[in-house]
């Protein structure tokens, strides 16, 4: 049998581009970037060894038959791992709970641990694939369960969208079906026409298309004033919150900001924002400084408390004098809070959620008027 390379091949093109790019574009580094890049990774590592294992199969006797055995089995728990890294991800894309609880994951994990067990004693029992006489690969009883664990997640996948429809755009959701249907259909075409080797490529696009309407990194930056926003602090600092890290935050709270446009013009107020930004930045770092809505900034102090009683005096001092900026001087009453978590976390809560949604406010927004 003639198997045909190319295809693997660009795979792992496609699927090295999709890495670089997302390590080159990527704001923060959230739980579904794991995940996605981890899918990724896998998908790479698939086609790598299914180039090695059909190579070393041409081979025929040449090659000892535990190499084979080897680089065969490494290819099958590379590839049949994509599945649940698929599902995971639609999961920590919805936000679910479901990671969470350990009962569920662990019940959700047993058909792929199952399957890591079959492909694992292969060598021993030939559940999954072995070799006769003439070096032939031959399926094994159990290889049918390697592809129903696979549907199984692709199915989970798509079940858990449809239950939180609200979380995904129609382009999301196209985009996700498109990707299981056409994942799905290359395995069944692979599987009667395994010289083919269509499986690794079919995937790589399916996370090309993933990767450029899943994650934008522009979700995570406030635009404005060139900081992170409300998604990458709940993105960032949630999970931390969740386990009731200890943190000490400084909250920044200025009462004019909706009134600014007819004050000083939206030109004005966009300098404005981008010179408290600029004065932030100096001070702290640029990956602790949030702003959670138009009139509220939030930044994680540093533990320790010398070099954070500093910044906080730095802050106060730079806040509370008049803010020059093209020509104009203006004073802001400005409020400042420092917050203590877990042991304030209500109060916390009530500054994040006092003002409702932020609002990403480009360069020709004019929605900071008087309601």
């Amino acid at each position: 049998m003639t198997y045909i390379y190319r295809f693997e091949i660009a795979a792992i093109i496609i699927s090295l581009a999709v890495m670089i790019t997302l390590f080159r574009n990527k704001v923060i580094t959230t739980r579904s970037i794991y995940a996605f890049s981890t899918m990724n990774l896998f998908v790479i590592l698939s086609s790598a060894f299914d180039i090695i294992s059909i190579f070393l199969l041409e081979k025929g006797t040449d090659i000892p038959l535990w190499l084979n055995f080897l680089f065969n089995g490494l290819y099958q728990l590379c590839f049949h791992t994509i599945p649940i890294c698929f599902y995971t991800l639609i999961v920590l894309l919805t936000n679910s709970n479901k990671l969470k609880s350990k009962p569920k994951f662990l019940i959700t994990s047993i058909p792929y641990i199952l399957a890591i067990i079959l492909i694992l004693s292969t060598p021993l029992t030939h559940s999954i694939f072995y070799f006769d006489q003439n070096y032939t690969y031959t399926h094994g009883p159990f290889i049918y369960y390697l592809y129903v664990q696979a549907f199984f997640y692709a199915g989970l996948g798509l079940i858990t969208i449809f239950r939180n429809k609200k979380h995904f755009s129609f382009d999301n959701r196209f985009v996700i079906f498109f990707y299981t249907i056409v994942s799905m259909t290359s395995v069944i075409v692979q599987f009667f026409f395994p010289q083919l080797m269509i499986m690794g490529f079919i995937l790589s696009i399916s996370v090309l298309l993933s990767f450029l309407y899943l994650e934008n990194p522009e979700d995570y930056l406030d635009k404005e004033m060139n900081i992170y926003n409300r998604n990458a602090f709940i993105a960032i600092i949630g999970p931390a919150l969740e386990k009731k890290q200890s943190m000490k935050f400084l909250g920044i709270k200025y009462e004019e900001i909706k009134y600014l446009n007819q004050i000083i013009g939206v030109k004005n107020r966009i300098s404005l924002m981008r010179t408290i930004s600029t004065y932030l930045q100096n001070i702290c770092d640029k990956k602790k400084i949030f702003r959670l809505s138009r009139s509220k900034i939030v930044i994680l102090l540093n533990n320790d408390p010398e070099v954070m009683n500093n910044q906080i005096q730095q802050i106060k001092e730079k806040l509370l004098e008049p803010i020059k900026f093209d020509n104009v001087e203006l004073s802001l009453s400005v409020f400042l809070d420092i917050v203590s978590c877990p042991e304030d976390a209500e109060t916390f809560n009530n500054f994040m959620d006092e003002d409702g949604c932020p609002e990403d406010l480009g360069p020709d927004s004019d929605s900071d008027g008087i309601p």
